[in-house]
């Protein structure tokens, strides 16, 4: 889509700055649901109840579930994580013509995402779980070691995490974005820290634009 077509004021689409920022808080809360559903999900990895059960195997049926929930999650946040900024750019082109305002958006786009290699991953995840396949993990149990194990002891599993496999992402051909973030890690890739990064920089991202489209709808 070709952005220069809007002309702010004289568009056909320009809505009230009230409604402009309601639909931009509203975008966000999707994404931010989003998160905190996946959270919520990666949170059983993390519950002592839980892993006693599937890692002692008493409830082996109830990690397949984890698994399957994790990946449907991790699909719509990267999927929607993207699609926040896509949307409120295509809002501001429709609704504001000021384009040192504009370029101003776009350069704070450019240097929080655009140059970053963890927000490029993120979505050069969308583009691989779009094209390629889900991103589907690996639940992998962290253990406890302590130097008074004797020989034949066994380890205790006191937390999991998910991870997806490089080796395996690494197969899709068409990585682009993402790649020198996906080059750079070890075999096993924490997805749930590299969500939590892009989350923080989102959360931040939104608090500077909100701040910047009040001030700016304040004086126009």
């Amino acid at each position: 889509m070709n952005l220069e077509i809007y002309s702010g004021k004289n568009s056909k689409s320009y809505i009230d700055n009230k409604i402009f920022i309601f639909l931009h808080k509203k975008n966000f809360e999707m994404v931010n649901k989003n998160y905190h559903d996946l959270k919520n999900e990666f949170n059983k990895l993390h519950n002592h109840n839980s892993i006693k059960r599937i890692w002692h195997e008493e409830f082996p049926e109830e990690l397949d579930g984890i698994i399957f929930e994790l990946t449907r999650l991790l699909s719509n946040f990267v999927c929607m994580a993207k699609a926040v900024i896509d949307v409120n750019r295509v809002l501001l082109r429709k609704n504001i013509d000021d384009e040192i305002f504009l370029k101003e958006i776009s350069n704070e786009i450019l240097k929080r995402f655009t140059n970053n290699p963890l927000a490029q991953f993120v979505e050069g995840l969308r583009n691989f779980s779009l094209h390629y396949e889900s991103p589907i993990g690996n639940v992998k149990p962290v253990t406890s070691e302590n130097e008074n194990m004797g020989v034949g002891d066994k380890f205790e599993v006191i937390d999991s995490k998910l991870v997806l496999i490089k080796k395996k992402l690494s197969m899709w051909e068409s990585w682009k974005k993402g790649k020198i973030f996906l080059d750079s890690q070890e075999d096993n890739i924490d997805i749930e820290s590299v969500i939590d990064e892009y989350y923080k920089l989102l959360t931040e991202y939104d608090c500077w634009y909100l701040e910047k489209l009040e001030k700016y709808f304040s004086r126009s």
